[in-house]
């Protein structure tokens, strides 16, 4: 996968990640209107309109509950008798006389009793929303709708991008910490077995000029300097494992890029 098509990827799982999430967010914001609506008491619809408790939705009851609800998530709140919008929250009064619920949304939500989740129009504007039916006994009289702008929605993307920016920055940042970790180790050993090396190499000399009384030296001097020569090679080792761990990334990059 090149770097254009993982970048694609991403922003393409980051646009879904954040409709689902305002998608679910207006969701529960449904439920919970509905939960404050059942608390206002019976549910009924005449001639004049839908009502809890005696009270008309249409009037202060309406935009209180909505209002409530909008400000607790953040969103968007309107409530609708059958597909007429009867209600809404202040950031939508102004637009509410010129709005009606969407006949696929009305078809899912009113026809079939059933949740709506996904993009559509309302008045002039596209939103992202949850809608869910407003019942009375089996019947479905009208829907609570409940979501964002899609643009504000874009936004949402954006600031996702931004923190997914910032973690990939951090684990570059890791790992540059590791990597000048390991080295610094990687020298300290270097170090430490040049030191071995000397001191066999002095041990060997002392020995050499003890004559018959440092044969046994000898032996400790030649085993010093064999640890030595294991660390060394150790050492080498490691670090040409790790040199190449770091290349590794470089050429696969070199070579995607060859292929753009």
């Amino acid at each position: 996968m090149t770097d254009v098509q993982l970048h694609d990827h991403l922003t393409t799982r980051l646009e879904a990640f954040a409709r689902d999430q305002l998608i679910e967010r207006g969701d529960r914001t449904c439920d919970l209107f509905l939960a404050l609506l059942r608390r206002e008491g019976l549910l009924s619809r005449d001639s004049s309109g839908m009502s809890a408790g005696g009270r008309a939705l249409a009037g202060q009851l309406g935009r209180e509950l909505l209002n409530l609800c909008a400000d607790s998530a953040g969103l968007v709140a309107v409530l609708f008798e059958q597909e007429r919008a009867i209600a809404a929250s202040s950031s939508f009064a102004a637009e509410l006389a010129a709005t009606a619920l969407p006949r696929d949304v009305a078809t899912v939500c009113l026809v079939r009793g059933e949740t709506f989740g996904g993009a559509a129009d309302l008045g002039d504007r596209r939103y992202l929303l949850a809608c869910k039916p407003v019942r009375i006994g089996d019947d479905a009289v009208g829907a609570i709708v409940c979501g964002m702008p899609a643009a504000e929605g874009n936004a949402a993307v954006l600031g996702l991008s931004s923190i997914e920016a910032d973690i990939i920055g951090l684990a570059d940042q890791i790992q540059a910490e590791r990597q000048r970790a390991v080295s610094d180790f990687l020298k300290i050993i270097r170090s430490i077995a040049k030191r071995i090396h000397l001191l066999a190499l002095n041990a060997s000399i002392l020995s050499a000029q003890a004559g018959e009384h440092g044969r046994g030296f000898a032996v400790v001097a030649r085993e010093i300097g064999e640890l030595a020569e294991r660390t060394r090679q150790s050492t080498q080792e490691l670090e040409t494992e790790f040199l190449g761990q770091q290349r590794a990334p470089e050429a696969m990059e070199r070579r995607v890029g060859g292929r753009r």
